[in-house]
């Protein structure tokens, strides 16, 4: 298992699709944005969430933040991240 951040900046996104194409179980198309599912808001247009994912879920939400056009999607890997 992997623990991931996934980061959204919804102000840059500009509704592309290819996330939620990409990792349907976490983005979805909501108007002319992208949304982060189960996401909180940590910031003005930042969600966030935290996944304990298996490899499948981990490449499909690291290739979604790929996709993106705009870099609006961050991933991070939590346990790569800490001291």
């Amino acid at each position: 298992m992997r623990k991931l951040r996934v980061e959204h900046y919804k102000n840059k996104c500009i509704g592309d699709g290819s996330c939620a194409a990409i990792a349907p179980d976490h983005f979805e198309l909501s108007g002319k944005k992208a949304t982060l599912l189960n996401s909180n808001q940590t910031d003005k247009n930042v969600y966030t969430i935290e996944v304990d994912s298996d490899e499948t879920t981990a490449k499909s939400l690291i290739e979604a933040g790929k996709a993106c056009p705009v870099n609006a999607i961050r991933v991070i890997d939590i346990k790569k991240i800490k001291i």
